[in-house]
């Protein structure tokens, strides 16, 4: 019976260290280069210093957080973030592109397992939140029109563009 109550606590240990480590950052380079590259040709990104974020602008929850700066012909031309948000069962990862006036130019789902609430990847849904220049706090179900299949996924994508929302503003500012 310990026997098995060991190999129990290892599996469980094995598996929480298999999903606790991140995308090596040239994966997650490869998406964004994709993106950027099919979307803005010319422009480079600059991977910005984890010191000149506050990280202490809400919260991710732990999730991956990437964040870079677009640049061409050496002018910071905008930011970009790639993170993960949680929906009903899975977390799921997107990235948001903001301009240096911190407007939202691009919101793509990169990755969305779950089998519930994947229509938060429409194009329908995710233009709702470009070209707002004062855009100061979205709120799923207000600004944000809700999505039939999609209530728990939509929200937590509205917040976490908020939360990103607040971090480009600050890094727009100094």
């Amino acid at each position: 019976m310990k026997g098995i109550s060991v190999l129990i606590t290892t599996f469980i240990l094995s598996i929480f260290v298999i999903t606790a480590q991140a995308d090596p950052p040239e994966k997650i380079l490869k998406k964004i280069n994709k993106e950027i590259r099919s979307n803005y040709p010319g422009i480079i990104i600059e991977k910005i210093s984890i010191d000149t974020i506050d990280h202490n602008i809400g919260s991710n929850n732990g999730y991956k957080f990437y964040s870079y700066y677009l640049e061409h012909n050496n002018t910071k031309v905008g930011t970009i973030f790639y993170t993960q948000a949680l929906g009903r069962f899975d977390l799921f990862d997107f990235l948001v592109i903001f301009n240096n006036e911190s407007v939202i130019k691009k919101v793509k789902v990169i990755q969305y397992l779950s089998p519930h609430g994947g229509e938060i990847s429409s194009k329908g849904f995710l233009k709702q939140f470009l070209n707002k220049p004062d855009a100061e706090d979205y709120r799923y179900l207000k600004e944000i029109n809700g999505i039939s299949g999609a209530t728990i996924s939509g929200n937590a994508i509205t917040k976490e563009i908020n939360r990103l929302h607040k971090i480009v503003k600050k890094l727009n500012n100094r």
